[in-house]
């Protein structure tokens, strides 16, 4: 009972942290043929977007990651993606303008401008998490990530919200505005939730070696501490 609980416990945290052998393999692995290059990391980014609810806004999000197959990577475009999508929503000129003829839409698009900073905050609090991923501490990791990008959500939820008595269609072209944002934001919270499927999808070199090594090193330990 006790090896089944360890190896059940020990699955979903041991994929995470393949993410570090997956950089490690893949930046060591080097190729002459650029055309199977471009082809294997097309094969990774649809396996990252495999478990989102927006694939065609995934993969375009994913599109200037420079034929990289490390998952971390990939990650971190995503990041930087909605970041960006985000930030043009805020400096719309046409929003601003019309939103400055009607005090209440004006103090909405100002509610709204401080959430999407907040917004952003976390994302890139997320951004810069998986860039300084900690193998030691991966439950903590996986367990921020989801808190920031959720909060980032609804903090982007929240500012359509601020319109709702608002005359007028500025919080209509607000939300066609973070339509992409929002998407890419819920794509990111999914790619996390599922690193371990995704992980298994890539097929990168040495997962599988890995994780037996791993499971081999701390079993005896997340046995120790689990009932008999």
């Amino acid at each position: 009972m006790a090896n089944k609980i360890a190896i059940a416990g020990l699955a979903s945290i041991l994929v995470v942290a393949c993410v570090v052998a997956a950089a490690v393999t893949v930046s060591k692995k080097n190729s002459s043929d650029s055309s199977s290059d471009i082809s294997t990391s097309s094969k990774s980014v649809k396996a990252m977007c495999e478990p989102t609810d927006y694939k065609e806004a995934c993969e375009n999000s994913l599109a200037s990651a420079k034929n990289t197959t490390d998952p971390k990577e990939l990650i971190k475009v995503a990041f930087e993606s909605t970041i960006t999508d985000i930030k043009n929503a805020i400096k719309n000129t046409d929003l601003i303008k019309e939103a400055a003829k009607d005090p209440r839409t004006k103090e909405a698009l100002q509610t709204c401008e401080g959430l999407l900073d907040v917004s952003i905050d976390d994302l890139r609090r997320s951004f810069d998490k998986v860039g300084s991923f900690d193998i030691n501490k991966i439950e903590d990791y996986t367990d921020d990530l989801k808190t920031w990008i959720s909060a980032s959500i609804t903090y982007q939820e929240t500012c359509l919200d601020a319109f709702s008595n608002t005359s007028g269609d500025t919080g209509e072209k607000m939300k066609k505005l973070l339509k992409t944002a929002g998407e890419l934001t819920s794509n990111g919270l999914a790619m996390i939730t599922s690193f371990g499927e995704m992980l298994t999808n890539l097929h990168i070199p040495g997962i599988n070696r890995r994780l037996l090594t791993t499971d081999n090193d701390y079993s005896s330990f997340v046995e120790a501490g689990s009932p008999m």
